[in-house]
């Protein structure tokens, strides 16, 4: 079947150019760029020189902000003659591309495109000659537990609520598809599709039809139009059930080199943190870089970690006083003199970045902090945090995504500078801002604390053995189950053994006569009650497996090594093997 198509791929910044007869660049949001940018700047010269912009013609380009890549879905439907009127039209994104080959990943991570891409994804034009010999249309589609339930979990469910009540008075024919659909495991996501001309039309006809109507019921000056993935996958479920045949693809996330930026408060105990941020840098992948602010009030050197990061390349550390950047702005320090204040201040005592990730060295990473990064949907909520048990309103503890920007739109430290007395951050938050306080998404964390009956416990929901979250997850210890204080908490294994590769120039943390105490008489109940080998069992069962459901035992070396010398030379001889050699002593 021999057949003309164009395939879009949305830019709205400088990367890796994809061009040819089929490949099509066009550039989002030019005319709001245009303004952001200045034409004369080396960036935008290149988005205008290499690829054609959505501002052309009938647009909505000044929309971009909320409507995102529906500008050029837009821009083709209403300019479709200067693509040369294609038998087919397709969507992808510049880090978003189809891998045209039946493949088991629905999206598979590359780091950065070489010359071997084409080949990786199995794009030529031969391959797209033949795309449609045994499909009428194409899309790419990603697995959830079930659509509905998905989108509540990361967006606001009112705006899908909202759509879909839209949808079902405007076209009463597709009411059965879509509450099929809400409850379905699979979604399409990132509107990415390839469709016959006649197809595209309609799609685009009936798609922008229901955004008018939700646009005259809702401000979208904050807000993304998340709810357009949903009603894509609603149209393509409705003609798969009129009998158009879909081809599945799987599609590549194309990540380039990163770099996180990461707030933490000074700790008197330097060590705890150290450990935060090695296990950032250590569990990273390659071109994962880590970009740390200390922020103190002037009551260390600004020189503590330099030795420290010197030893992994490509990761900073720049010290800020929060007394001074404060002052500099015309806000009372008085009023956030405490740490656990910081929070609050970060968007002017960082006026220079647009997001950010907070951590406490209460935090530890187990996987690359990228994910966690990129999974933190900032874009509808100002703040995101832990859950404060089953409140879907509340947050806790001292981790945070915050959209700096918005917050800064919104004058937040000014605004809160009077209410903050006696409050958390995490409070201070919810009350200031409202639903635009949210959660982490659940597979991005785990949590260990101590529940009412004084027991250990983990959200295992969370870790999930189908995906493997876990080794991906952030942990946050709880008050009481810190590392530092008790040697047998769930995880700590882990903090020790990053703990235990610190150089002797971060100082050995603190251990209180309480806690060694603890560690003491954990230690005895553990050997009397449990034995070595029962206690590396339980372990490895509760934090150690991976996707096939096998136990880590990669992870557990440790452990046992541990066990066995316990056994060998008992506990107090152990505690005092740990030491040294966390210690260097």
């Amino acid at each position: 079947m021999s057949c003309t198509v164009k395939l879009l791929i949305c830019y709205h910044k400088k990367d890796v150019l994809l061009k040819d007869d089929i490949l099509t660049p066009i550039h989002v949001g030019r005319v709001l760029a245009r303004k952001r940018m200045g034409e004369d700047s080396p960036q935008f010269k290149w988005l205008a020189e290499n690829m054609i912009g959505d501002d052309t013609g009938e647009n909505i380009s000044k929309k971009n902000l909320s409507y995102n890549e529906l500008t050029a879905v837009y821009w083709a439907w209403k300019n479709y003659d200067k693509l040369g009127n294609p038998d087919y039209i397709g969507l992808m994104h510049y880090r978003r591309h189809f891998i045209f080959r039946e493949s088991p990943d629905v999206v598979e991570e590359v780091r950065g495109i070489d010359g071997n891409y084409f080949n990786r994804i199995n794009y030529s034009p031969e391959t797209m000659a033949h795309l449609f010999d045994d499909c009428d249309f194409v899309a790419h589609i990603g697995h959830v537990d079930e659509v509905y339930k998905h989108y509540k979990e990361n967006h606001h469910i009112e705006d899908l609520d909202l759509a879909i009540s839209i949808l079902k008075e405007k076209y009463p024919e597709y009411v059965s598809t879509a509450d099929a659909y809400l409850k379905m495991s699979y979604v399409n996501l990132c509107n990415m599709f390839i469709m016959p001309r006649d197809m595209f039309f309609e799609y685009c006809e009936w798609l922008f039809d229901i955004l008018e109507e939700f646009e005259k019921q809702v401000d979208l000056s904050e807000k993304r139009l998340f709810i357009s993935e949903r009603l894509t996958g609603i149209f393509i479920e409705h003609k798969k059930r009129k009998g158009l045949k879909q081809k599945a693809l799987s599609a590549t996330f194309v990540q380039s080199d990163m770099h996180i930026p990461v707030a933490m408060p000074f700790c008197s105990d330097i060590f705890r943190t150290a450990v935060t941020m090695a296990s950032i840098i250590k569990n990273a992948e390659p071109l994962t870089h880590a970009d740390f602010y200390i922020l103190h009030n002037g009551e260390i050197r600004g020189d503590e970690f330099d030795e420290f990061i010197a030893r992994y390349k490509g990761n900073t550390v720049t010290y800020v006083n929060v007394k001074e950047r404060l002052a500099e702005c015309g806000v009372d320090f008085d009023k956030f003199i405490f740490p656990e204040h910081y929070p609050l201040v970060v968007p002017e005592v960082l006026d220079k970045l647009n997001k950010i990730i907070y951590l406490d060295e209460r935090a530890y990473f187990f996987g690359d902090i990228t994910r966690f990064f990129l999974a933190c949907n900032n874009d509808e909520y100002a703040v995101l945090s832990l859950p404060k048990g089953d409140n879907a309103d509340g947050i806790m503890g001292n981790a945070f995504s915050l959209n700096l920007a918005r917050l800064r739109a919104h004058h937040f430290v000014t605004s809160v500078q009077n209410g903050c007395v006696g409050l958390t951050a995490s409070e201070v938050f919810c009350q200031f801002i409202g639903n635009q306080a949210g959660r982490f998404p659940w597979w991005t964390y785990n949590v260990t604390d101590i529940n009412k009956d004084g027991k250990i416990f983990y959200d295992r929901h969370r870790c999930d053995e189908r995906w493997g979250v876990w080794e991906h997850a952030m942990l946050y210890f709880g008050e009481g189950v810190e590392p530092w204080k008790n040697i047998q908490a769930l995880y700590s294994v882990y903090w020790w053994e990053i703990a235990s590769e610190l150089p002797a120039s971060i100082p050995f943390v603190h251990i209180d006569d309480d806690a060694a105490d603890l560690w003491y008489r954990q230690s005895v109940e553990l050997c009397e009650a449990r034995g070595g080998r029962k206690y590396v069992t339980e372990t490895a069962a509760a934090t150690g497996r991976n996707r096939s459901g096998d136990e880590g035992a990669h992870k557990q070396s440790a452990v046992r090594r541990t066990m066995r010398y316990l056994k060998l030379h008992g506990v107090k001889q152990t505690i005092k093997k740990i030491f040294s050699k966390i210690s260097g002593k």
